[in-house]
């Protein structure tokens, strides 16, 4: 903000300084172009968000619960928070940038190790019913994907790559 303010002083001094009405204006509209040409932003390119298939899918069921994601620390990511205007299912985590709420930091831990009984628990005692599972962002997912049915989540569907189970 102060070059800015420096400029425009230099600006005026310069413009004070040339004795011609005709000169001054041409300095003038030069300075004028230079700052239209300095914020121009040229044209916008666009393109289209689209939801998950796991999402479309979501957004189809009935029913009351909400959706968790694993690994836990995609929740946090803000893709994740669009992710709810296309299923429009309560969501457990959120775009919290550098302040996550109390809540979320009591649960981060517990959920960030799931699946264990303690984890499906809190996400018995949170209302979820949807837990999505993203499969390639573990190792051996077969072993992960018995763990999770054998805590009752029921499987109920995979698309590209994220698994859904039912917990009830």
């Amino acid at each position: 903000m102060f070059m800015s303010l420096l400029a425009g002083i230099g600006a005026a001094w310069l413009i004070e300084m040339l004795r011609s009405r005709s000169a001054k204006w041409l300095i003038f509209s030069g300075i004028a172009l230079l700052v239209l040409v300095d914020f121009f932003q040229g044209p916008q390119m666009l393109s289209e968000v689209r939801g998950r298939s796991v999402d479309i899918w979501l957004a189809d069921q009935s029913g009351e619960g909400g959706v968790a994601q694993f690994p836990f620390e995609l929740v946090t990511r803000a893709e994740h928070t669009f992710f709810t205007l296309v299923h429009r299912k309560p969501f457990i985590g959120g775009f919290f940038a550098a302040y996550s709420t109390p809540q979320f930091r009591h649960i981060e831990p517990i959920l960030s190790v799931f699946p264990d009984t303690q984890s499906v628990s809190l996400l018995r005692e949170l209302g979820v019913r949807w837990v999505i599972v993203d499969s390639t962002r573990y190792q051996n997912y077969a072993r992960v994907h018995s763990a999770i049915e054998s805590m009752g989540l029921r499987f109920r569907i995979e698309l590209d790559g994220q698994y859904v189970y039912e917990l009830r």
